[in-house]
C-alpha cells in the first residue's frame, strides 16, 4: 500500500509445494517480507495487505500460505497455526563415538554452479518424501552456497561434503561453517551445520560420523531440525546429543481441501 506517495507495507508470497502426510505434494504460498512501516501502524495496514494476497492465494489455487512467524502472536489473528516443530542439535564430539563403521565414503567439494545440480537433486528426492518440506526456489541455492552475495547479511562461506554409496552415486550431502573459539590456548570450535539431507539412513549416519571428529571442534550444531532427529540413536553415549530451543516451526494457513482429498477424508 502506498499513503501520501509513500510505500508504508509490504506483503510477498511466491508459489512452492508442500509434502504431505501420505506422500502427496500441494500447491502452497510461500510468505515473506510482512512489514509496516513504524510510522503507520495501527491504521488496518495489515489486515488489508493479508485480504488482498489471501484472495490472491485462493484464485491462483494453491491449499496453504505457510511462513516463518518472526512475531509469533500476530499470524493466529489471519488463521496461522503451528504446524511443525523444530529444535538445534549439539553434538559433544569429545564424550562419545559412533555405532558402526561407514558403509560409503564422504568427499569435499567446493560450491558451485555445476556441483549446484547435484545437491539439488539430492534435496529434491529427500524433500518429496519428507512431510512438512517444501520446494526450494531455484535462485536461492546461490545465497545458500555462497555463489551471490546476500541483501541482508554477509555472503554463505563454508564447506560441501557429499556422501557417495558403495555405487558411487551421491545419496546425501551436508553444508557447514565453523566458529572460532579458543579456551587455555586449545581449540574449542563448533561446526555449525547448515543443512544434512540423505536418501538413506546410512547416508546420514557417515555424513554426522564425518563432521564429528573434525580436527579443531569440539561441538556440532544443527539447526533447525527435528526434535525426533537420529543423533542420539548413532551414539554410544546418546546423552551427548542434546536438542534445545524446540517451538513451532512454520506456521500454515489452509485455504481449501482438494478434491480428492475431500473425497478420501469423508471414506
Amino acid at each position: 500500500p502506498v499513503v501520501d506517495g509513500r510505500i508504508c507495507g509490504t506483503f510477498r508470497s511466491w508459489p512452492t509445494e508442500l509434502t504431505v502426510p501420505g506422500g502427496a505434494r500441494l500447491p502452497a504460498a510461500g510468505v515473506s517480507a510482512v512489514t509496516v512501516l513504524p510510522t503507520h501502524r495501527r491504521r488496518g495496514i495489515l489486515r488489508a495487505m493479508v485480504s488482498t494476497e489471501h484472495s490472491a492465494i485462493r484464485e491462483q489455487g494453491q491449499v496453504f500460505g505457510m511462513l516463518y512467524a518472526a512475531v509469533y502472536p500476530t499470524y493466529g489473528r489471519f488463521g496461522y497455526g503451528p504446524a511443525c516443530r523444530e529444535s538445534t542439535w549439539t553434538l559433544d564430539t569429545e564424550r562419545t563415538h559412533f555405532h558402526g563403521t561407514p558403509t560409503g565414503t564422504v568427499e569435499l567439494v567446493t560450491p558451485s554452479q555445476e556441483g549446484r545440480a547435484t545437491l539439488h537433486g539430492v534435496f529434491e528426492g529427500w524433500r518429496i518424501r519428507q512431510v512438512g518440506e517444501l520446494r526450494r526456489r531455484e535462485h536461492s541455492w546461490d545465497f545458500e552456497l555462497g555463489l551471490r552475495e546476500e541483501f541482508w547479511g554477509p555472503r554463505w562461506k563454508g564447506f560441501v561434503a557429499l556422501h557417495r554409496d558403495e555405487t558411487g552415486t551421491v545419496d546425501g550431502y551436508a553444508r557447514y561453517h565453523a566458529e572460532e573459539k579458543w579456551e587455555q590456548r586449545q581449540p574449542r570450535n563448533t561446526l555449525v551445520l547448515d543443512e544434512l539431507h540423505a536418501l538413506t539412513d546410512a547416508a546420514n549416519a557417515d555424513l554426522w560420523r564425518f563432521l564429528a571428529p573434525v580436527d579443531w571442534g569440539s561441538a556440532v550444531r544443527a539447526a533447525p531440525r527435528t526434535p525426533s532427529d537420529r543423533p542420539p540413536l548413532l551414539l554410544a553415549n546418546a546423552r551427548a546429543a542434546s536438542p534445545s530451543d524446540v517451538g513451532a516451526g512454520i506456521v500454515v494457513r489452509v485455504f481449501d481441501v482438494p478434491p480428492a482429498l475431500g473425497a478420501r477424508r469423508q471414506h
